[in-house]
């Protein structure tokens, strides 16, 4: 699902006493993924110069490209993160009215 269609479900779910303002990825594990020159010579050679996923997955199938952070090795779909949504209230809600809504 795209992220502006999550929004937009997001906010009616929570309408009318929670505006919600963003959703962002935190706590990487191990770090974000970095992007780096080899990726971008690989999406060139090999896939039309489009840097998808799928380009990412296989170009470290072919040992090609890896995380251009130092030396970091780790595959592209174990570079993980938690989603987070954040929201603002509406109006002065106690705990027990945020919670249920939420």
């Amino acid at each position: 699902m795209e992220k502006e269609e999550l929004l937009r479900q997001l906010g009616e779910k929570l309408a009318p006493e929670f505006r919600v303002l963003s959703i962002s990825s935190v706590n990487f594990k191990p770090h974000p993924y970095t992007i780096g020159p080899a990726h971008i010579g690989y999406a060139s050679d090999k896939y039309g110069g489009k840097l998808t996923e799928d380009c990412i997955r296989e170009g470290e199938k072919q040992g090609k490209v890896h995380c251009a952070t130092g030396n970091c090795y780790t595959p592209f779909d174990e570079h993980t993160s938690d989603k987070v949504c954040f929201v603002q209230l509406t109006r002065h809600l106690t705990k027990e009215e945020a919670t249920a809504k939420l």
